[in-house]
């Protein structure tokens, strides 16, 4: 015969796992609410994840700030889950009250040159002094105002207004291998950022996006996903992450990371319409100033070539890249592709164990952007398009 204790223990159970659940979501709640008290630079690996949280003011950045990490690394060693190839760097963000990435003293000099662009030109991975506006800045004697992570004419334009490139002033619009052109009529912004631009009043849509973002921050998924990805080590369980990306060895045997879609687009002829850079040139011309379009090939185009097992050899330029630079200089439209000069300049460095982009991340690295920046001004003094040094008079057009 049963005691009354033990009748009351399966219905203790039953009450038991009744509330587990609630008191788990209760938690989970509580938890995540209390890590969003810890600022983000504190959570995230590097500085994208912080930086482009909270982009409250005009820019694409959390206004008036500074990030500063030690060991920081690779967006592909962390999408990947590979710690054994991450690259440590220091990495030091700043951005102004406008939400750009550009330090104090960027404004020692009056801003004659905008760089524009994707994270490129923003300059993922790279710390401040290491930037293409920065690099630029320093060898053409000018002050470069970096606006990269915006490709909005909208943004652009008021840009030239508020940082006073008025006149005589160059347009340095990034674009890279990676990304679709916009079409003639886009503006460079998505679909749904226009209509919430066209739907919500000026004052409504910062706070808007501002809550957007806050939704969709969950630092307790960081954490989790984290401790997770410890235990996804090819030894307790095995890296289900290790798939969303290629490991390709190099010819002097250093292993480097590539991008699915780098290596599934290489080779490959997509929409190269000159017609949205035509637009922009007649606008940014309206405002006295001029606009050259910087070509960035992907990572993978440019290792190719230097690849254990390579298949049979590129040609000379990215088809995409390539047409395109040939369909805007046809309209009058001033461009550089940089495939070539990075191909020859990989082949170079591999020597001596040196690289343009991080082994571990799709972007490039100082030494990249370097070789960039210098091939700028060297397009600049060729082509007479527009002079570095206002005093000389000469080579404006």
């Amino acid at each position: 015969m049963s005691t009354p204790a033990q009748i009351g223990r399966p219905k203790m159970r039953v009450i038991e796992l009744r509330f587990l659940a609630p008191i788990v979501i209760v938690i989970s709640f509580l938890a995540d609410v209390g890590l969003r008290l810890v600022p983000p630079e504190r959570i995230a690996f590097r500085a994208w994840e912080a930086v482009t949280l909270w982009p409250i003011a005009d820019g694409p950045f959390t206004p008036s700030m500074v990030y500063h990490n030690d060991r920081s690394y690779g967006d592909l060693s962390n999408l990947g889950n590979l710690p054994s190839l991450r690259v440590y760097r220091t990495e030091h963000f700043t951005t102004d009250s406008f939400g750009f990435r550009n330090t104090p003293s960027a404004d020692n000099r009056p801003v004659r040159i905008i760089v524009v662009g994707d994270s490129f030109a923003a300059g993922s991975g790279l710390s401040d002094s290491e930037t293409l506006a920065a690099q630029l800045a320093e060898m053409s004697q000018n002050g470069v105002y970096n606006s990269g992570n915006d490709q909005s004419w909208r943004g652009v334009e008021e840009l030239i207004k508020t940082r006073h490139l008025i006149n005589r002033g160059l347009v340095v619009w990034e674009i890279s291998e990676r990304y679709d052109l916009p079409a003639q009529g886009e503006d460079g912004e998505s679909f749904g950022i226009r209509i919430l631009r066209s739907l919500l009043p000026k004052n409504l849509y910062s706070p808007f996006r501002t809550a957007q973002r806050y939704a969709l921050y969950s630092p307790l998924k960081i954490v989790m996903t984290r401790i997770f990805r410890e235990v996804q080590n090819d030894r307790w369980l095995p890296n289900v992450s290790a798939d969303r990306l290629l490991q390709k060895r190099l010819s002097n045997g250093r292993e480097m990371l590539f991008l699915h879609s780098e290596v599934a687009n290489f080779g490959i002829m997509r929409p190269a319409s000159p017609d949205f850079f035509v637009r922009v040139q007649t606008f940014i011309r309206a405002t006295g100033n001029e606009l050259l379009v910087l070509m960035i090939p992907d990572k993978y185009n440019v290792y190719h070539p230097l690849l254990m097992e390579s298949p049979d050899p590129p040609g000379e330029e990215s088809p995409t890249l390539g047409e395109l630079a040939r369909r805007l200089r046809t309209n009058g439209v001033p461009a550089l592709d940089l495939t070539q000069v990075f191909r020859q300049q990989a082949a170079a460095s591999l020597r001596n164990d040196q690289y343009l982009y991080w082994p571990d991340d799709t972007h490039w690295n100082p030494a990249g952007v370097k070789i960039a920046a210098q091939a700028i001004v060297n397009f600049l003094r060729e082509s007479g398009l527009w002079q570095l040094n206002p005093e000389t008079g000469a080579g404006h057009r």
